[in-house]
């Protein structure tokens, strides 16, 4: 019997890298999908205000709210001016553009997961990322914390790349890594703490 029994994880795992992506992609895809059609979003609050912003920098208007200029970091309203210049906004090219992000999401922590430890814990961090209530059910609102997630797992990602290679071949990824930190930080201001922990590591590793 145990000869023929079927295991589900065991036949997930004898997938090719590729194949797994692939599928965890599509499942997570769905899933987003059918959250928002069962709880359809309205911008509210600070997606309102993302979005109001948004739509200002799409018509090549000044990027002002509430009386000033500076109090909302402009990383995230800089996507979404791009995508609404070119489709406009709607309730699908915000979900459009939150999957696009869940595809990167999934590849960088694939990548992160497996670099520091292996194939496995790889791909159950991409299991656990794809059904995160918390992260499923934003896949239809404007949520900066949703773009920054890839942003701060692939600057990570790309250091460790730089550590791990040869004086030249780390270059490109150190830059990468670095504009990365940088485009995180106008996402949210608060994420140049996180530059610390990378020099903490640096120092500790004498990379």
């Amino acid at each position: 019997i145990n000869s023929i029994s079927f295991s589900p994880w065991r036949f997930l795992t004898s997938l090719s890298k590729r194949d797994w992506i692939i599928l965890i992609v599509i499942v997570g895809c769905i899933l987003r999908v059918v959250w928002d059609a069962i709880f359809p979003s309205l911008p509210t609050s600070d997606a309102a205000t993302y979005v109001d912003l948004g739509q200002k920098l799409s018509r090549g208007e000044t990027y002002f709210v509430g009386g000033t200029y500076a109090y909302w970091p402009p990383g995230y309203p800089f996507l979404l001016g791009v995508l609404y210049y070119f489709v406009g906004y709607s309730e699908a090219a915000m979900l459009a553009l939150n999957i696009f992000i869940y595809g990167v999401t999934i590849w960088v922590v694939y990548g992160l997961a497996e670099h520091v430890l292996d194939d496995y814990s790889a791909r159950v961090a991409t299991v656990l990322l794809t059904i995160w209530p918390n992260h499923f059910m934003a896949a239809n609102g404007a949520t900066k914390e949703y773009f920054l997630i890839p942003v701060l797992v692939g600057a990570v990602w790309l250091y460790l790349i730089a550590a791990n290679s040869t004086r030249w071949k780390r270059i490109i990824p150190l830059v990468a890594g670095g504009m990365a930190l940088g485009y995180g930080a106008l996402i949210q201001p608060g994420s140049m703490l996180f530059i610390s922990a990378i020099i903490i590591y640096a120092l500790t590793c004498k990379t």
